[in-house]
């Protein structure tokens, strides 16, 4: 009787081990190919992510090489030049083509050490932002219509002007600029914080 409860108690405790190291490995299994799903879907949102950034630098660099026609940039020049002593400003083009730039005063930007509109290339960077908006338009539209994308992206000179695709921007242009050129992910980018910033 003992013997064959010995017997019974070994080979119970045997299938038991061998449906554990069974049921392990299905785990582990199971685990890796949850990982290795994860990390795909990482790897392509990464390379979605940078193949996006790549084709709005590139857009901003063919922006500032070739840029749109000489007389909407000259009225839009002359706007900002007309409305940048304004306590805040709007200066659209007057097509469904690109976003609004918006911006603060000029008294707004000299009382902050981060911002400057002392630049020579501000022309530049001005025509340029113009043309993003274009870009960052487009990326809007599409948006719609696929799911990867963020629902919000941005352009924030330290100028004191900004593009944005967000519709509702909160109080006003001047309270979300600010919130913007206060924002750590902002400040941090400055040539004292960030020696190796452009």
């Amino acid at each position: 009787m003992n013997i064959c409860f010995l017997v019974v108690l070994f080979f119970s405790t045997l299938l038991t081990w061998r449906e554990t190291i069974v049921l392990e490995d299905a785990y582990i299994s199971s685990q890796r190919n949850n990982l290795k799903n994860v990390a795909n879907d990482m790897d392509a949102q990464l390379q979605f992510n940078t193949d996006r950034l790549l084709f709005f630098r590139n857009g901003m660099e063919s922006a500032l090489q070739v840029p749109l026609a000489f007389e909407v940039l000259r009225t839009a020049e002359q706007e900002f030049e007309r409305k940048r002593a304004f306590a805040d400003w709007r200066i659209s083009l007057n097509n469904n083509r690109t976003l609004p730039l918006n911006g603060v005063s000029d008294n707004f930007v000299k009382h902050t050490n981060l911002l400057s509109r002392d630049n020579s290339l501000l022309g530049n960077e001005f025509m340029a932002a113009i043309e993003l908006g274009y870009l960052l338009r487009l990326s809007s539209i599409t948006r719609q219509h696929l799911s990867r994308f963020e629902t919000h992206m941005l352009y924030v000179s330290r100028a004191g002007f900004y593009l944005s695709t967000e519709q509702n921007q909160g109080n006003g242009i001047t309270e979300y600029y600010y919130s913007l050129a206060t924002s750590p992910w902002f400040i941090q980018q400055s040539q004292r914080d960030n020696p190796g910033a452009v």
